[in-house]
C-alpha cells in the first residue's frame, strides 16, 4: 500500500534533489528515489522523504470536465510516494527556505 502527497508545481521551475540534480519542470520526466531518507527543493521549500519514497513528475489527473478525461500539460502534478505498513510509520517533513 502506499500513500501519495499531491504538489502543485511551478512549471519551468528547478526541482533540487537530495541526490544534486537540478531539473527544471518540463516535458521530460523526473523520477527520484530516496533509498535512505531523501529530499526535494522547489520554490523555496524543502520536503524530507522517508526511506523507499520517490517524487514523479510530471502526473497528468483526471479531468472530469473533458468528455475522455484527459489532462493537458499545464495541469500535471508532482507527486511524492511512500509505502505505507502497519507495523512502521513514516512521515514528511516540509520546511520553508
Amino acid at each position: 500500500m502506499q500513500g501519495h502527497l499531491t504538489l502543485l508545481p511551478g512549471v519551468g521551475a528547478t526541482l533540487r534533489a537530495h541526490d544534486g540534480t537540478d531539473q527544471v519542470l518540463g516535458g521530460a520526466a523526473i523520477h527520484i528515489t530516496a533509498a535512505d531518507t531523501g529530499w526535494i527543493e522547489h520554490r523555496g521549500w524543502r520536503l524530507t522523504m522517508p526511506a523507499g519514497s520517490c517524487c514523479n513528475w510530471p502526473v497528468l489527473p483526471h479531468n472530469p470536465y473533458r468528455k475522455d478525461g484527459h489532462a493537458t500539460f499545464e495541469e500535471a502534478r508532482l507527486v511524492v510516494s511512500l509505502p505505507l505498513n502497519a507495523t512502521a510509520s513514516h512521515s514528511l517533513v516540509l520546511t520553508v527556505l
